[in-house]
C-alpha cells in the first residue's frame, strides 16, 4: 500500500518551480532512535487524508489508532526498506526498493495492523487488496508512505525527503511508483517527473492515482 500526503505543499505545487527546499533542510537516513517521531509525524500527516477518513471515518478513533498504525510501517522499513527524514523528524519517506517487500519480512507486521485496525480492518485489507492488483509488474522503486507534519507543510520539506531516493533511481536506472491519495497530492507528484496512469476508487469512497516515473538518464 502506498499513500502520500503533504496537502498543503499539493496546493502550492500548480505552476511553481521544482525545488528541493535549499540547504534548509538536513535530509538524513533515518535510524531506530527515530521511530516514535517518525510514526507521530506520519500519524498527523495522514489524519485528515481521505483515504484514511474512507478506512477509518470515526475521528477519535483514528487520532487514537494512528500512532500506533505507523508504528508497524516505521519498524518494517528501518528494518526492511529505505527511511529518510529531516533533522527534525518532522517528516518521512518510506521506500522500499526492487528486491524487497518490508511487510512481509515478518508476518507478525500484517496481525500487528488487523490488530491496530481493530474494527476498521476490512476496510483497511480492502484498500491493501485493490493497491497489490494495480501493483506495476516492472521492477521499481515503492514509495510506500511520505509525510509531512501539518505545521512544516509547504516548505519544501516533503521534496527534500523525497530527494535523495529519486536521485538513486535516476542513478540506478529504474524507476518509481507511488498512490497519491488526492488530485492536489497528485500535482506534487507531478513536479517531480510522476505521471498518473490511472484511478484506483474505492467503494463509495475517494480514488487513489497511481503514478509512474522513468528514471532521469
Amino acid at each position: 500500500m502506498t499513500l502520500v500526503n503533504d496537502e498543503r505543499a499539493a496546493a502550492e505545487a500548480v505552476g511553481a518551480p521544482v525545488t528541493d527546499g535549499g540547504p534548509k533542510h538536513r535530509i538524513r537516513k533515518a535510524g531506530r532512535d527515530d521511530a516514535k517521531r517518525l510514526a507521530a509525524s506520519l500519524a498527523v500527516a495522514f489524519y485528515d487524508d481521505p483515504v484514511f477518513r474512507w478506512f477509518s471515518p470515526d475521528d477519535p478513533r483514528r487520532w487514537g489508532m494512528l500512532p500506533r498504525f505507523f508504528d508497524v510501517f516505521v519498524e518494517a522499513y528501518l528494518s526492511h526498506g529505505e527511511t529518510y527524514t529531516d533533522d527534525g523528524a518532522a517528516g518521512a519517506a518510506l521506500w522500499a526498493t526492487p528486491s524487497a517487500d518490508p511487510l512481509s519480512g515478518d508476518p507478525r507486521y500484517a496481525e500487528r495492523l488487523e490488530a491496530v485496525a481493530g474494527i476498521d480492518a476490512p476496510k483497511l485489507f480492502e484498500i491493501v487488496e485493490l493497491l497489490e492488483a494495480n501493483a506495476p509488474k516492472q521492477s521499481h522503486y515503492h514509495l510506500q508512505f511520505l509525510g509531512v507534519r501539518p505545521e512544516q507543510q509547504g516548505g519544501g520539506l516533503g521534496g527534500a525527503i523525497m530527494a535523495p531516493m529519486l536521485e538513486r533511481c535516476d542513478r540506478d536506472g529504474v524507476p518509481a511508483y507511488l498512490e497519491a491519495t488526492s488530485d492536489r497530492n497528485r500535482a506534487l507528484y507531478e513536479r517531480y517527473g510522476f505521471r498518473a496512469s490511472g484511478a484506483i476508487p474505492l467503494p463509495g469512497g475517494p480514488a487513489l492515482w497511481r503514478m509512474w516515473r522513468d528514471p532521469v538518464v
